[in-house]
């Protein structure tokens, strides 16, 4: 078993976890436009694991990137006629290893249930499509 050992936390970085709650990185993750507001961007942040990170905005950038195009891979599933999310997760993620495909599936209703708040799709039952779409 390994020893625990709490790393203290820099006074000029900001948790990574607490980085979702600055209001130009909320406005980055529901948009995926960045904002010109400079007050309060963190310069530094500390993950749970690891070195300081020197550079949030670009590795917040970097992950709001990747679910922006995780969110149109769905959307591209969606149009394609997949409509459950086993179905887009198979697509989506097709090759991953099948233990890990239940976090994929996971991964998968929680974009669906955010791009359903913003009116893009729309669901039956089990079943998901884009909004506007018929059938």
């Amino acid at each position: 078993m390994g020893i625990a050992v709490e790393r203290p936390m820099r006074r000029d970085a900001m948790p990574l976890a607490e980085l979702a709650r600055v209001p130009h990185v909320m406005a980055m993750m529901s948009t995926g436009q960045s904002t010109t507001y400079d007050a309060g961007r963190p310069r530094k942040a500390a993950s749970a694991h690891g070195p300081i990170i020197d550079d949030p905005q670009r590795v917040l950038r970097n992950y709001i990137d990747h679910r922006l195009e995780r969110e149109q891979q769905i959307l591209d599933a969606l149009a394609l006629g997949d409509s459950t999310p086993d179905e887009i997760a198979a697509r989506v993620y097709r090759g991953l290893r099948e233990q890990l495909m239940p976090m994929a599936k996971e991964g998968v209703v929680a974009h669906l249930r955010k791009l359903e708040r913003e009116h893009r799709v729309r669901r039956t039952g089990d079943s998901w499509q884009r909004a506007g779409v018929t059938g």
